[in-house]
């Protein structure tokens, strides 16, 4: 994470499961390729792992020791968080739209399989 804020979200909701806290946050359609399932994200300058993906939302999983050392365990339904992309997908989305649109000269998941990614 590079430490810039791209934008700022609504926290959905907030539920405890066990020992671990998940945070839901709304995603707006304009940022939806910037997420994917297991990569990272920093909320409040945390950097975490995206739990689960959906059309409108992400998840975050919290741990005990997080929640002990950031400020995410304050956080609340309807509460505003700072939100940073991770920086390999602005960096594809970057590359993808700076190119000729033959999709042979675009990167796709076939081509970063192929790459060893």
């Amino acid at each position: 994470m590079q430490g810039h804020i791209d934008t700022v979200l609504n926290v959905l909701s907030v539920k405890q499961q066990g020992e671990t806290r998940y945070l839901e946050i709304e995603l707006l359609p304009e940022f939806f390729a910037l997420v994917v399932p297991q990569g990272s994200i920093a909320l409040n300058g945390v950097s975490l792992t995206i739990a689960r993906l959906e059309a409108k939302s992400f998840q975050v999983a919290l741990i005990s020791l997080t929640e002990e050392l950031t400020n995410l365990s304050t956080l609340k339904t309807n509460d505003n968080i700072n939100v940073e992309f991770d920086i390999i997908g602005k960096y594809i989305l970057r590359y993808n739209s700076n190119k000729p649109t033959n999709n042979s000269s675009k990167i796709s998941k076939e081509w970063l399989s192929e790459q060893g990614f």
